[in-house]
């Protein structure tokens, strides 16, 4: 069982109603501090506790209840959790569930549809009947008020009963004994109900068993101690710990001597080895000392006969084991949420983090909060929904390229760049330096689309800088490698400026600086049709600015890098297949120069 939604409104920083669409493994919650993503994992925990303190209310609108609603996707297989009906459905088929929780727990969906509507539809019909028995034989019999009873009429079946069984209470032995077929026949209609409220409340019974749990991790309070006692095995942490190693931590404490030592021992290799593949800092073997009365923790680094309390390592690495402990030990079924993973950790340790995450994410649908670069995967940005706060309220989007400031949008584009230089390679058969992200990604793209037809070869490698003046530098560094370039400059005050430099310092002809194309203040955008730029582009963007003009998002550089980005993702996977003449004949005549080839005269663009 899968979420595909949660939708929040009335919860602390959250009053309007927001939404946020979950991944089907891993979904990231980007923004700075103090911008709410705390919160949406905090209204996850009431809603599986279905317990909402005061604190919980708006803080703009305290008189309001707040209200968690959650969507969760069903396959056919878990339908089929009764045995009270089958269901005609096709084997891949997927059906909502929608649970709500504020003051009072409701239930809507296809499941419900599916599973409840018949019975709902048999107690409609039954109620129908028992007032058909009062019309047609019972007038003058029973009270009117019972006879056109509202309850009757809003399907109210318990209040019904309860009118009729206190008017037989009062009926004369010799008229129950005269009409004793019409109130046994209603008699037996009210058992019927009751039994098709006994299937649906079973149902509901059903459905609950099998929604998953969130466990939410707190990466502040959830941490290994240094040692524990019988009376302090439940802490939770210390029951996650033991239910890893397949062995139950009272086993400690019944037995003596050498099986003590053996069986310490044991747990002691199983957690070590299984750490010891996700955590890459170091190899290090936990061990559990048994003492009297107390049971230790300690951790040893390879080679070394010194042991460490858990709390003497670093908080990287006590945060690290609790969080592997806390996150292999929830059994399958479970939302994973986690507050800020890997505080403490440096950027190579959170990557082990992510790693982590990853693999979790294959059996467990994994939420996490975090402004850190190193656990967003520049691969995948479509995990990313980003939390911003306006005027001391939460706001959630779910396209990571629309609706945030500079600030929330930090994070991702720093891993985009660091995704960027951390494959970087210098080739000695050619270089293009670019001015920045956003350009790199334009021309890989067009690069891959013209596939056999880019006249510029694979072995070319294309450079981005930070910007027209940044570009300088880069200039100088593969001047002093000795290794062949091109620039490429934007047609713009910058670009043409850089272009003068580069010429009078580094002593560069007319064939080693490439402007974009020969219109005054073209950008890379301006390569593409209008046609194109609208449909393959800003498609989405239109929402947000409501412009179709690519100048419109040259000075904004957050979006013009993410939007960059997602049409390279598109070109990858096969999603475009089709871009006008006017954009192919455009970029190929870039790449001509680019390539030192001469341009053939079917491709020059006036």
């Amino acid at each position: 069982m899968k979420i595909k939604w949660i939708e929040i409104e009335n919860f602390r920083s959250i009053r309007e109603r927001q939404r946020i669409t979950l991944n089907s493994d891993l979904t990231v919650i980007a923004g700075k501090n103090e911008s709410g993503k705390s919160t949406i994992l905090q209204a996850l925990k009431c809603f599986n506790e279905y317990e909402f303190s005061e604190d919980d209310s708006s803080f703009s609108n305290e008189r309001a209840e707040p209200e968690i609603e959650v969507c969760f996707e069903l396959d056919a297989e878990e339908l089929l959790i009764t045995d009270n009906q089958e269901y005609d459905v096709e084997e891949n088929s997927k059906f909502e569930l929608i649970v709500t929780r504020s003051d009072v727990s409701y239930y809507n969906g296809e499941v419900i549809d599916l599973g409840i509507k018949p019975f709902e539809e048999n107690i409609k019909e039954l109620l129908f009947k028992i007032k058909q028995v009062l019309n047609d034989n019972l007038i003058g019999v029973v009270p009117n008020d019972l006879i056109n009873n509202k309850d009757l009429e809003n399907n109210d079946e318990y209040l019904f009963k309860q009118k009729f069984n206190s008017f037989l209470k009062s009926v004369p032995e010799d008229t129950q004994n005269k009409y004793l077929t019409e109130f046994d026949s209603i008699k037996e209609m009210l058992k019927n109900i009751e039994d098709e409220i006994e299937k649906k409340d079973y149902f509901y019974d059903c459905i609950n068993s099998i929604l998953p749990k969130f466990v939410l991790f707190d990466s502040f309070t959830d941490i290994l101690p240094n040692s524990f006692t019988n009376k302090d095995e439940k802490q939770k942490i210390i029951e996650r710990f033991f239910s890893i190693t397949d062995c139950r931590s009272s086993n400690l404490f019944e037995v003596n001597g050498q099986k003590r030592k053996q069986l310490s021992n044991r747990v002691s290799a199983n957690i070590s080895g299984d750490f010891n593949d996700y955590y890459h800092q170091d190899t290090v073997k936990i061990k559990v000392e048994p003492d009297g009365d107390d049971i230790y923790f300690f951790i040893y680094d390879k080679d070394e006969e010194i042991p460490f309390r858990p709390e003497q390592r670093s908080k990287g690495f006590q945060w690290f084991l609790s969080f592997y402990i806390t996150l292999k030990a929830e059994e399958k079924n479970s939302i994973l949420l986690i507050d800020e993973p890997g505080l403490y950790l440096h950027p190579k340790a959170q990557k082990d983090i992510l790693a982590l995450l990853e693999k979790l994410s294959l059996d467990n649908q994994v939420l996490i909060t975090t402004h850190s670069p190193y656990l967003i995967d520049p691969d995948y940005l479509e995990r990313i929904r980003l939390v911003n706060k306006v005027n001391g309220l939460t706001k959630i989007e779910n396209k990571f390229y629309k609706g945030a400031d500079k600030d929330t949008l930090t994070p991702i584009i720093t891993s985009i760049g660091l995704d960027i230089t951390k494959n970087m390679t210098f080739s000695n058969e050619g270089n293009v330096i670019v001015e920045g992200i956003s350009d790199y990604y334009y021309l890989s793209a067009m690069r891959s689309f013209l596939g056999s037809q880019c006249p510029i070869k694979d072995t070319i490698n294309i450079i981005p800088s930070v910007g027209a003046t940044q570009s300088l530098n880069m200039i100088a560094l593969l001047l002093g490698w000795g290794l062949e370039f091109k620039v490429l400059f934007d047609n713009d005050r910058e670009g043409n400026r850089a272009a003068k430099k580069a010429k009078q310092n580094f002593d560069l002809n007319d064939e080693d600086i490439v402007m974009i194309s020969n219109a005054n203040d073209d950008q890379v955008e301006d390569l593409f049709s209008e046609d194109d730029f609208i449909n393959y582009i800003i498609d989405d963007y239109i929402e947000k600015n409501g412009t179709k003009n690519s100048s419109k998002i040259r000075g904004t550089g957050s979006d013009k890098v993410l939007i960059s980005k997602r049409f390279k993702e598109r070109i990858n996977k096969g999603d475009i297949t089709e871009l006008s003449d006017e954009t192919i004949q455009k970029f190929t005549s870039l790449f001509l120069k680019l390539s030192n080839r001469k341009q053939s005269p079917a491709l020059l663009l006036v």
